[in-house]
Order: C-alpha cells, then sequence, then structure tokens
C-alpha cells in the first residue's frame, strides 16, 4: 500500500513520514534491599540489593542479558546498513505515465516540468504525477494527506511503483502540498531524498517563486541526489548506530559490576542504621596479603584461608628468631 512521503504548508513547514525494575542494584539504600559488602583495589565498598548478587545465577543472567543486547545491536547495525545500500532502478508498469494535472491553473510552464518529470523518471524508473485540486475537493478527508492517499488508489489500482503530489491553496499565500509513494519506491526514493524534496519545494514556495518554478527547482535539487550508491551519512544509520551504542553500554555496565563483585569477594552483611565500614578494623590475610574486615569473614574473601592470630607465623615449622648472643653479628 503506498505511504506518505511527506510534505509541507505555508511558512516552511515539513512533516516525515514506568514499572519498578525486578532486581535492584544501587550504592545507595533502598526499600527492599539488603546490604553486600565488596572489596575493589582493597577498598571495601556497599552495594544495596533486593537480589543475591554472590551466587552464579546473578552473573549468569548479566552474561545473558550482555549477548542478547550483543545480537538485538547487530541486528540493528544490519538493518542500519541496508537501510543505506545502493537502489536497484525500478521498472514501470507500462501504462503508467509522468503527468502534470493543474485543476487549479497555478503551474505557468506544465511541458518544461513534465519534461522533468521525465526526466528523472528515465533516471529512478518511477513515474510522477503532480496534482493541484481546490481545497474543497478534500472537505471530507480529515487532511490532505488521507485525500492524497484515496486519490492514489484511485488513479494508481495495484500500482505500488508511482509517485503522486498533492498541492492545493486556501487562501492568497496559504499553500499545501503532500506526497503519496509506492512501497516499491522506497529504494529510489526513501526518506532522506524526500525530505530533501519537500525542504526545497517548501523554501522555494516561501521565497514566492511561482508553483511551477518551484517544483522544477524541487526536482532539479532531486536530481542531485543519486540512490544508486552508499548513502552512510542518513539519519538511519546515526540512529540505529546511537541505539545500538546506548543498549551495549546499558549491558555491558551491569556484567563488568558482576565481574567486580565476584572478584571482590562479596558477601551479605547487616549494618546498623547510620553504620559504615570505612571506619572499621582490617587486617591482612597471612597468604595473599590482601587487608579485609574480619567482623563479615571467617576467611579471607580473596583466597579462602581462615582467619588466625593476627601476625602469626605462617610458616612455623621454620624459625626466624636468632639468639640474643649473635644478634649483633647481623
Amino acid at each position: 500500500m503506498p505511504h506518505s512521503s511527506g510534505g509541507g504548508s505555508h511558512g516552511g513547514g515539513s512533516h516525515s513520514a514506568s514499572s519498578r525494575p525486578s532486581h535492584v542494584v544501587s550504592h545507595h539504600r533502598m526499600p527492599g534491599t539488603s546490604p553486600y559488602l565488596y572489596y575493589r583495589h582493597g577498598v571495601p565498598l556497599i552495594l544495596y540489593a533486593n537480589t543475591d548478587i554472590t551466587g552464579a545465577a546473578y552473573r549468569n543472567e548479566k552474561r545473558i542479558a550482555f549477548f542478547g543486547a550483543l545480537f538485538f545491536s547487530l541486528l540493528l547495525l544490519f538493518f542500519a546498513v541496508l537501510s543505506c545500500s545502493p537502489a536497484d532502478k525500478l521498472t514501470p508498469y507500462p501504462a503508467s505515465e509522468c503527468a502534470v494535472i493543474d485543476n487549479l491553473d497555478v503551474i505557468d510552464n506544465e511541458d518544461v516540468l513534465l519534461t522533468k518529470l521525465n526526466e528523472y523518471a528515465d533516471y529512478t524508473g518511477m513515474k510522477t504525477v503532480v496534482l493541484t485540486v481546490s481545497s474543497s475537493e478534500f472537505g471530507l478527508w480529515a487532511n490532505l494527506e488521507n485525500y492524497a492517499y484515496s486519490e492514489y488508489l484511485s488513479r494508481f489500482p495495484g500500482n505500488e511503483r508511482m509517485w503522486l503530489i498533492v498541492y492545493t491553496e486556501e487562501g492568497k499565500g496559504e499553500w499545501f502540498f503532500e506526497g503519496m509513494q509506492g512501497d516499491e519506491t522506497d529504494g529510489v526514493l526513501p526518506e532522506t531524498a524526500s525530505g530533501r524534496f519537500n525542504a526545497s519545494l517548501s523554501s522555494a514556495l516561501d521565497g514566492g517563486a511561482d508553483v511551477g518554478d518551484a517544483f522544477l527547482t524541487a526536482f532539479d535539487d532531486l536530481l542531485e541526489y543519486d540512490p544508486f550508491t552508499w548513502h552512510f551519512g542518513t539519519a538511519p544509520v546515526f540512529v540505529c548506530g546511537g541505539l545500538a551504542l546506548f543498549i551495549l553500554i546499558g549491558a555491558v555496565i551491569p556484567l563488568l559490576q558482576a565481574h567486580d563483585i565476584k572478584k571482590g569477594g562479596a558477601t551479605k552483611i547487616h549494618l546498623d542504621e547510620g553504620e559504615t565500614v570505612e571506619s572499621m578494623e582490617r587486617v591482612m590475610c597471612e597468604y595473599c596479603r590482601k587487608k579485609y574486615i574480619p567482623r563479615f569473614h571467617k576467611a579471607c574473601p580473596f583466597c579462602g584461608t581462615p582467619r588466625t592470630t593476627r601476625n602469626a607465623n605462617p610458616f612455623p615449622e621454620m624459625d626466624f628468631t636468632y639468639p640474643e648472643d649473635n644478634a649483633n653479628d647481623f
């Protein structure tokens, strides 16, 4: 079915075609969360979560979310590249022809404009019809877009390779236009090209150009657009690329955080109101030499060595003391 290629009106305007999360992990206390202690670069940190963040299930969940985001991002990039790939020239239907139907008698150079429409059709394979109508003719429709849609279906039944541009005026200096293109024309007339045409036509009409001359200017500008080459600088590329990057960052950050939580020996703890871990006593592991808070650990959270007397000799079978008589010899 045909769809709008955009339009414009006097003044230069144009148009183109909470729920709470299941898992909460935060550095700030929130209702329904419990404190978890982990270490990062030897510094004790507190996370508040409403789910167990110490188990493998939590990390696996973040991995699945990351790979899902990666797949969706690659899919977005694929469609973005597909949208800017070169188009194939259309083969017009045999009975279709370009035409200028000036019911308002506002186009003084119909023959010149028709020649330009045929030039554009030879270039893209898409036939164009410019139709001017009185505003009273589409009074039964909600707007000009609906009228243009109905006219397309009526004039080109079963033909999805046409472009219909409807122009109307209402009062002195008040003009409107609407384009309707067949679904098979998206390759040669993407949104980038139709937006360029709409802006050029609106600018010419706002500048006081005759209607026919304004259409000539817009088609001259449109002929400079090459639909048969790659267009990486188009809006879909930037939108899809930015969205893919946003999705990936949103999935990578929780995954890295889950890795830090595991690496930092996270454990669920209890803190009294207003209590912090910064002022709590720390001891050094006798094996891996990393410091931790003994109040919350019976063994080193990094290597698992059981906690013993602080500064005890880790190798009791070896005597590192020296007789007092020989102490001064060293």
